[in-house]
C-alpha cells in the first residue's frame, strides 16, 4: 500500500480518535483556537494604537525602532504557527493546513500595516511586512522540521519492532 505525504498526515477522526500516523495531529481544542484568535487580536490592537500611548501605558517600553522592527519576525512566526496547529485540530490536512495559515498570517501582517495609515504617530512599512514573512517562514520551516523529525523517529519505531 502506497501513501502520499498527506496520506501520513491525515487528521483525526474525532476529538477522541488520535491518529498514530501522524506525530502532529491533534484533537480539536477550541481553547487553542480561542487562544490564536486573541493573538491574532492582540497583535492588530498593537498596531493600531498609537506608539505615544503605548508607551504612556507602561504597555511597552521605550524600544528603539530598528529593535521594534526586529521583534516583528517572531510575532508573526508565532501567529503563523498557532494558526498551523490552531487548524489542525480542526482536522485540515497538514498541507493545506500550512497553506491556509501562511496566507492568514500574511494577511494580517498586510493589513495591520495598511491600518496604520490612519493611527496618529504610525506609518506603515513594507519592511515591516517582509520581517512578518520572515518570521512565518522561519516558524513554519520549524514546524516542517519538527513534523518530520517526529514522522522518522515514529517510523523507524516502528521498523524496529
Amino acid at each position: 500500500m502506497e501513501f502520499g505525504q498527506d496520506d501520513l498526515y491525515a487528521p483525526a477522526q474525532s476529538e477522541t480518535d488520535h491518529d498514530e500516523t501522524d506525530p502532529l495531529s491533534y484533537p480539536m481544542k477550541p481553547s487553542f483556537v480561542v487562544l490564536t484568535l486573541c493573538y491574532t487580536g492582540l497583535i492588530f490592537l498593537g498596531a493600531i494604537t498609537p506608539s505615544d500611548a503605548k508607551t504612556a501605558a507602561g504597555l511597552l517600553p521605550d524600544i528603539q525602532p530598528q529593535v521594534a522592527n526586529l521583534l516583528h519576525t517572531p510575532a508573526y512566526g508565532l501567529l503563523a504557527w498557532l494558526w498551523i496547529v490552531s487548524l489542525r485540530s480542526f482536522g485540515m490536512v497538514r498541507s493545506q493546513a500550512i497553506r491556509v495559515a501562511v496566507t492568514m498570517a500574511t494577511c494580517c501582517g498586510i493589513v495591520t500595516e495598511l491600518a496604520q495609515v490612519f493611527v496618529p504617530g504610525r506609518y506603515p512599512s513594507v519592511e515591516d511586512v517582509f520581517f512578518d514573512i520572515a518570521g512565518i517562514a522561519m516558524f513554519t520551516g520549524c514546524y516542517l522540521m519538527v513534523s518530520a523529525s517526529r514522522l522518522n523517529h515514529l517510523l523507524m519505531t516502528r521498523v524496529s519492532q
